[in-house]
C-alpha cells in the first residue's frame, strides 16, 4: 500500500500521501474529503512542481478530484 495513515481513530482516518499515487484509500469508503492541494502559485512543496502551465495545472486538478470522487461513498 502506497501512502500510509497519517492519524487513525475509530471514526477518522488522516492520510499523509500524494492522491495521485496512494492506494491507502478504498473505493466508495471515506463519508468526507479535505484537502489542500497545490495551486500553482509557486510555492516549494518539496516534491511537486507548483510552477506548471495553466492547461497542466488544470490537467492536475481534474485528475486530483476525479480520485477523491472514486473514494466518496454514493450516499
Amino acid at each position: 500500500m502506497q501512502g500510509r495513515a497519517f492519524f487513525t481513530s475509530d471514526t477518522l482516518t488522516i492520510i499523509n500521501a500524494d492522491v495521485l499515487r496512494t492506494r491507502a484509500v478504498e473505493p466508495r469508503s471515506v463519508n468526507l474529503i479535505v484537502t489542500s492541494p497545490p495551486y500553482n502559485v509557486d510555492i516549494d512543496y518539496g516534491r511537486h512542481d507548483d510552477a506548471q502551465t495553466y492547461s497542466r495545472y488544470l490537467d492536475f486538478s481534474g485528475k486530483c478530484l476525479a480520485s477523491c470522487l472514486e473514494w466518496l461513498r454514493d450516499d
